[in-house]
């Protein structure tokens, strides 16, 4: 008897090809057999074994070599057929959205889809966008490094300042990166932890700086009609206790309203026709049984945090109206203007519709097309505009910079 030595093919480096477990016997000169089955995990093969009984359960084995390039036959053997590169790029391509889609079956993910309908807008929002941000980061670290640098600036009306800016660039900041990544071009995907974690960092610091305004209208009343005891009242330990309040009452809300809206089941499709996990657009997406009550219980805690504040400004600047009226000197005029005027234009700038339009009314009558306007423009144009606001028509401010750079520029001589 003669042994014949069969030598085992070496391991190939190429990506498995697909595999049919559909047994075929072409006649010569037939057309194509298209498989319908669907491509096994790259790695393996399906086979069915010679002679097995059970055909509902298939076997998986390792490929250990290069696929064939013709059929078995047709007595059981798999059909294998070697791909191209461009094939394979689709195959892998194909187990891709597979194993995506899987994952996305099992986890929750909301698609934001931003302004993919306005492809020609979106380079020119971008662009803007960034400018933005930009200015924003920059003009609110600049006016705290200022008015902590300068002994000068170390009253209330700047020790709230600084608070008010900070707020502005944390609250961009929740806000400006997954616009500019949806602004590329293509909707933003967030899983449900993500964008619960985002809507509640965005809400947290809107509703700071809602009830910081109210905190330095109070201030600004108080200076312009106890201006003789104005010293006296405003005492660090206060100033503190008031911006604390504030950081206080806006995380209070965020939790409240994050966990109210996590306790409701959303809906499919996920999609939020908006660039961020805005409050309303998620709400619009919310269902199931008892929703009437939780959405009830949300609105009333937004009237609180967004019409309180407003009536305690309102209430404030009655008060300074009214001694403004009172004062006979031009110069008194002028001074109170001054000390009031930055702080009225950055809350007409808040308070100018934008924010009542988004969190006012019921969810159900909330318009994806014109709220995600409104929001780009609280949320990006406002806190740009702030640090200029406080800036540019307040000597104060103007000269404290002057004498940093001042000293700055001396520094350096020196060295």
């Amino acid at each position: 008897m003669i042994a014949i030595k069969i030598k085992k093919p070496r391991p190939s480096l190429i990506p498995p090809a697909y595999t049919s477990t559909r047994q075929s016997c072409r006649k010569p000169g037939a057309g194509k057999q298209v498989s319908r089955t669907p491509p096994a995990r790259p790695g393996w093969t399906r086979r069915r074994g010679l002679g097995d009984a059970s055909r509902s359960r298939p076997s998986l084995r390792p490929v250990r070599g290069p696929p064939s390039r013709a059929p078995l036959g047709c007595a059981g053997g798999p059909t294998l057929v070697m791909l191209t590169p461009s094939l394979r790029r689709l195959a892998w391509l194909h187990w891709w959205r597979w194993r995506i889609s899987a994952n996305l079956s099992t986890e929750e993910r909301f698609f934001l889809l931003g302004f993919s309908d306005w492809t020609s807008l979106q380079p020119v929002l971008f662009a803007l966008v960034l400018l933005c941000y930009l200015l924003t980061l920059a003009g609110n670290l600049a006016l705290m490094l200022v008015a902590m640098r300068d002994p000068r600036l170390h009253t209330p009306m700047y020790y709230f300042l600084c608070h008010l800016a900070l707020v502005d660039a944390g609250f961009t900041t929740s806000v400006v990166p997954p616009l500019l990544a949806n602004l590329r071009g293509r909707a933003h995907c967030l899983p449900r932890g993500s964008c619960l974690a985002q809507l509640c960092a965005s809400l947290a610091l809107g509703s700071a700086e809602c009830v910081l305004l109210a905190v330095m209208a109070l201030d600004r009343a108080a200076a312009v009609c106890h201006l003789l005891h104005y010293a006296g009242l405003a005492s660090q330990r206060l100033l503190r206790s008031m911006a604390g309040a504030a950081w206080l009452g806006g995380l209070t809300n965020s939790e409240a309203q994050t966990a109210l809206l996590a306790a409701r089941p959303l809906c499919a499709p996920r999609q939020l026709d908006h660039f961020i996990c805005e409050l309303p657009a998620l709400l619009k997406l919310a269902c199931g049984v008892g929703g009437d009550s939780i959405e009830r219980q949300m609105f009333a805690a937004r009237v609180v945090i967004l019409l309180v504040p407003s009536a305690v400004i309102l209430a404030s600047y009655g008060a300074v109206a009214r001694a403004f009226w009172g004062m006979r000197s031009s110069g008194g005029r002028r001074k109170a203007l001054g000390t009031c005027g930055s702080h009225l234009t950055a809350v007409c700038l808040f308070y100018d519709g934008s924010i009542i339009y988004t969190y006012l009314q019921p969810a159900h009558s909330y318009n994806h097309g014109l709220g995600k306007f409104v929001s780009l423009f609280y949320t990006v144009v406002t806190p740009a505009l702030n640090p200029l606001i406080y800036t540019l028509r307040n000597k104060e401010v103007k000269g404290a910079a002057r004498r940093l750079l001042g000293n700055v520029g001396r520094g350096q001589a020196r060295q």
